[in-house]
């Protein structure tokens, strides 16, 4: 997509959207949010009969291929930070639990809490909306960041040979495994969000054991549920382990209603200053050890 798009403009670049930095408050249509109606905005919601009227997808500005309007219907809340932040801990070895967890437990799950029932994202015409490209570059950046932890990272694949079409007929996992030496003279780079709340989660949290972070309270997110299983054609098999998957990454301990948040606490889904607290408690433990 990009190759062709520099066709036009050669510095073009396609941005992602982590959407695990507003969990807690993803719909924002504030003048800079992703859903703005502003010139560089995607527009806001769908209207009552599902169409975006808003922005510069709106339905008398843009339509799909396939011909109708760009229809979303926002609902729930997707994985936050910490979910995430978890998915990336997943060692090398086991690589299956990773792509699974990736595929379905935040990649499948955003898709439909965009469009919802009846909405372009959460159909098989997803890849019309403007937010696709938006949504699947931040799901290639979280498998970058796990091929960066080390070369065995880096090499973990399924076994077998793939088909990627407009190509090469028969390609190896090897010939894919490096993000700088990609088929057709493609280097993919992924710069991380400047934005505190990725700071605050992700070097944070780093310090931090799993089981410190789940002791941590936050707000529940959004569970994936039929709609995304009929859409992704989940097997029943694998839809046990997607479950397995989404109790593993939701909140051990829930965020209390009553909880008072702060603007960030709220985008983010939990208190910040549980986090600041969890590695203070960390540090006077290692003290007390090294004193003792």
């Amino acid at each position: 997509m990009e190759n062709i798009l520099r066709k036009v403009d050669p510095i073009v670049t396609v941005p992602y959207w982590d959407w695990s930095l507003w969990s807690g408050a993803p719909w924002l249509d504030k003048i800079m949010s992703t859903w703005s109606n502003a010139p560089w905005g995607l527009g806001s919601n769908g209207g009552r009969d599902g169409c975006v009227y808003s922005g510069p997808f709106g339905k008398h500005r843009f339509s799909l291929t396939s011909g109708g309007c760009l229809k979303r219907n926002f609902n729930g809340n997707p994985p936050d930070c910490i979910a995430v932040h978890k998915c990336l801990r997943i060692f090398s070895n086991k690589f299956t639990d990773f792509e699974m967890t990736l595929r379905d437990t935040l990649h499948n799950n955003m898709h439909c809490r965009i469009g919802g029932r009846g909405g372009t994202m959460c159909s098989r015409q997803s890849a019309n909306a403007p937010e696709f490209l938006l949504h699947h570059g931040f799901a290639d950046k979280l498998w970058s960041d796990w091929q960066k932890k080390g070369t065995r990272y880096k090499n973990a694949y399924f076994s077998g040979n793939i088909h990627l079409y407009g190509v090469s007929p028969r390609l190896r996992p090897q010939n894919l495994m490096d993000l700088s030496r990609q088929p057709g003279g493609v280097c993919v780079a992924y710069d991380d969000p400047p934005h505190e709340n990725y700071k605050l989660c992700h070097e944070q949290l780093a310090s931090l054991s799993l089981a410190e972070i789940d002791a941590i309270p936050r707000q529940k997110f959004t569970r994936l549920s039929s709609l995304e299983f009929d859409l992704f054609m989940t097997r029943k098999r694998e839809k046990a382990q997607v479950n397995r998957e989404m109790n593993e990454l939701e909140p051990k301990h829930v965020l209390s209603k009553s909880s008072k948040l702060n603007s960030q606490d709220n985008q983010l889904g939990f208190k910040i200053e549980d986090v600041k607290e969890a590695i203070k408690r960390k540090k006077k433990k290692r003290e007390e050890i090294i004193n003792n």
